[in-house]
């Protein structure tokens, strides 16, 4: 029997050390090496154990700081971490397979502070709330990177749990792909979350940073219940029924997201209050009730620097009496109505480029108080000559056809000159 990692394993496994951002586990002086394989684990230069389930083993027979190798093949396995201080590194996710020997168990339950977890496919744990990497109180500082959870209930599920870095993951066909609960200061980065009921779900949670994640072909695609605090940026969101989704969660940052080809692009409900929106993409979203929403007493928004363009049915819709919200200094452009207020508050809409500097233009794409008695007025005066600088800029083909616009009037005017 072959006892010994390959050769290839042995130089990924030893770049993967080298390069380790986590203090405590890198700077741990004389740990030793565990490597596992189907059939069983040893330590380097060690005797090989026979085991069935060789990963549950090594990690029992394992210290505080040390690395546990997996080779590539497929383990059934339900593994559990209480040992802290361990780094479970898996030859790869297209390579190591681990399912769940028992469906109704978590595939990984780490309740170990400093456990790193990479390079593993994780599957099988269909069980109602049963979670492909779970990692519970007790369960902090890990980091949990470039691994693929699928078809389990919950893909990631971090509960009761601080200082984690979730990073490189992709978490699809699960029905929460990442979900956040009860948990804070958490970090999320470079996380793809596809064809899940609901892609990255935070719920009663502070604090977390959401960065460059990707939530697509969801139900949802990011949503924050009851949470505060938590910052979004760079975050893409497409082709969801709702891109971002905010229900009684306040004081949280959104920045230079985009939301596109949903059906809602961002939602604020239920007292959402005090949130910012800044610097976000929201175009190309078909839904019924708009772009933006800010429904049921979602008060005192901040939104700003926006791009809100191409949505065919609505830029923004307000409904359930949502007041003082600050809406300016946003493009919104080539929408069906730019604005629909179907509350009887008024809504303050001033200081945005519209795309024209025509008023009756600008009013007849409005539908407020003018239009029904019953709603609120949209005050739009005064509004800007020209796009606002600080919003984004939009892709690529949208620039080139402005420039088109803009070359085609120009030319125009030149020949109406000339004649």
């Amino acid at each position: 029997m072959n006892n010994a990692p390959s050769a290839l394993f042995r130089a990924s496994t030893l770049i993967t050390v080298l390069l380790c951002t986590t203090a405590f586990v890198c700077s741990t002086a004389g740990a030793a090496d565990v490597y596992v394989n189907q059939t069983g684990w040893w330590y380097g230069g060690g005797a090989f154990n026979e085991s069935g389930t060789p990963i549950q083993h090594a990690i029992n027979n394992a210290t505080a700081g040390e690395t546990i190798y997996v080779e590539g093949g497929s383990y059934n396995e339900n593994i559990d971490v209480s040992t802290t201080s361990l780094t479970l590194q898996g030859e790869g996710a297209d390579v190591v397979n681990v399912t769940a020997m028992d469906s109704n168990d978590h595939v990984f339950e780490v309740t170990a502070d400093y456990t790193n977890i990479s390079g593993f496919n994780v599957t099988g744990a269909a069980g109602s709330y049963r979670v492909g990497i779970y990692l519970g109180p007790r369960g902090d500082h890990c980091n949990i990177s470039d691994n693929i959870v699928s078809n389990n209930d919950v893909g990631i599920h971090l509960y009761s749990s601080i200082d984690n870095t979730l990073q490189n993951n992709i978490a699809n066909s699960n029905d929460y792909g990442i979900f956040i609960d009860s948990s804070s200061n958490n970090t999320l980065v470079n996380n793809n979350a596809n064809s899940n009921s609901d892609g990255i779900l935070v719920g009663s949670s502070s604090n977390n940073t959401l960065v460059n994640n990707t939530a697509s072909n969801n139900h949802h695609g990011i949503v924050l219940i009851s949470s505060s605090g938590n910052t979004l940026t760079n975050n893409s969101v497409s082709n969801n029924s709702l891109g971002i989704f905010l229900g009684s969660s306040s004081n949280n940052m959104l920045t230079n997201n985009t939301a596109n080809s949903n059906n809602a692009g961002i939602a604020l409900y239920y007292s959402s209050n005090n949130n910012t929106l800044a610097e976000n993409t929201v175009n190309s979203n078909s839904g019924l009730y708009g772009a933006i929403q800010l429904c049921y007493s979602s008060d005192n928004n901040e939104i700003t620097c926006n791009w809100v363009y191409n949505n065919s049915q609505k830029g923004f819709y307000l409904n359930g009496r949502s007041i003082g919200n600050n809406i300016s200094y946003n493009n919104i452009i080539a929408n069906g109505d730019y604005i629909y207020n179907s509350q009887s508050a008024d809504v303050d809409a001033t200081n945005n480029w519209w795309g024209t500097k025509n008023n009756d233009t600008i009013n007849a794409s409005i539908y407020d108080w003018h239009d029904d008695a019953t709603k609120g007025n949209v005050t739009y005066l005064p509004k800007l000559d020209g796009p606002t600088p600080c919003a984004p800029i939009p892709d690529l083909p949208t620039i080139i056809l402005l420039m088109l616009g803009l070359l085609m009037l120009v030319g125009c005017v030149r020949i109406g000159r000339q004649m």
